[in-house]
């Protein structure tokens, strides 16, 4: 189970679009990028599952100029979790059998998700002037940079001043008084 690359596939877009393309037996309900993770909804059309929905993802790697992609379905667990949930929920939906390992990893999707959310919340819940903990260290938040670049923040310890990435702030913790 190794990578597949191909000399046409110079851009992103380009092995985007050759994944996309499913044989007859298939029909691509939706698919979704998701960083490196091409998230593929298909429906079974012939033999003893048609009709089955399931999710299929394509891992994309980009090597000597070259893309390549490596191809999991939901019942081998695929290890990562960024589906969309709303892929999820049609697979469950059409009635399918779903494995144990499959509906595993369908959990792992929710929680997954459910935690975003929780990440979320919190980037949007802090001010300038808070103070969180990270990695043993205090800090104060100063101002935030445009987009998801972060914070600049004072650190109490040496009063020297950083930038706090998205993520770090999301897994702090506040400090109260």
């Amino acid at each position: 189970m190794g990578w597949t690359y191909g000399n046409d596939w110079r851009t992103k877009n380009d092995i985007i679009e050759h994944c996309t393309q499913v044989s007859k037996s298939l029909t691509k309900l939706d698919h979704a990028v998701r960083g490196n993770n091409l998230w593929l909804l298909l429906q079974v059309n012939e033999g003893e599952r048609k009709c089955d929905i399931f999710v299929t993802l394509m891992l994309l790697q980009k090597d000597d100029g070259i893309y390549g992609y490596k191809e999991f379905d939901d019942t081998s667990q695929p290890y990562h979790y960024n589906c969309p949930i709303g892929f999820i929920k049609r697979t469950v939906a059409s009635g399918r059998t779903l494995s144990d390992c499959t509906k595993t990893w369908h959990e792992k999707v929710f929680e997954y998700h459910a935690m975003q959310r929780e990440r979320a919340k919190k980037r949007a819940s802090v001010k300038a002037g808070m103070k969180l903990k990270f990695q043993g260290v205090i800090y104060e938040l100063i101002s935030k940079y445009s987009g998801k670049k972060g914070w600049l923040v004072k650190s109490l310890s040496d009063n020297a001043t950083y930038r706090m990435k998205a993520c770090q702030v999301s897994l702090s913790q506040v400090v109260t008084g």
